[in-house]
């Protein structure tokens, strides 16, 4: 009984959201007429969307400013990994140490957070690649809240992933959804 009722659960959610799509179209899906996002450079100062280079992409859904990825060697290069603790340790610290962006409460993300720039109408990466043309489809570092309050480590996805890796991308986040 309960199983079928799990079936019948997640078979509504997946005709909602199909049909979502289909009544809202591109803007729901996040495309390019209902894009939410907004380039920004190192000082926090809004671009244009076609801007060839950028530090920081906010979210007018979400109000969330998110980290954008170089290929420049800094504590920003899309190829670097770390452990969880380094991630809290090196790169956070880093980022908040040096004013990022004007602002020094850079932190992971959490699962809700990272979950809405995810866009399933992508191919892996499953993220805007105009906004987040860096990001690798392996896993990423993000936090997972307990019930108690305890902050915990746990990884996303943007696409493939290793599970045995000690070492994961991260992607820095700050601003408090709504």
């Amino acid at each position: 009984m309960l199983r079928s009722g799990f079936r019948c659960t997640v078979r509504s959610l997946l005709v909602f959201f199909l049909g979502m799509q289909l009544f809202l179209g591109p803007a729901w899906a996040g495309t390019e007429e209902g894009n939410p996002f907004v380039k920004l450079n190192a000082r926090g100062v809004e671009l244009s969307a076609d801007a060839l280079s950028w530090a920081m992409v906010k979210d007018t859904k979400t109000g969330l400013i998110w980290e954008a990825k170089t290929t420049d060697g800094s504590v920003h290069d899309a190829t670097q990994q770390y452990t969880w603790r380094e991630a809290n340790g090196v790169f956070l610290a880093a980022l908040n140490a040096e004013g990022f962006g004007g602002f020094n409460d850079w932190r992971l993300p959490d699962e809700a957070e990272t979950k809405s720039i995810i866009r399933l109408d992508q191919e892996a990466p499953f993220v805007d690649r105009a906004y987040f043309p860096l990001v690798q489809p392996m896993g990423y570092w993000n936090l997972y809240i307990c019930g108690s309050g305890e902050r915990m480590s746990a990884r996303k996805s943007f696409g493939t992933s290793n599970p045995r890796a000690a070492k994961h991308y991260v992607l820095a986040v700050r601003g408090t959804m709504p």
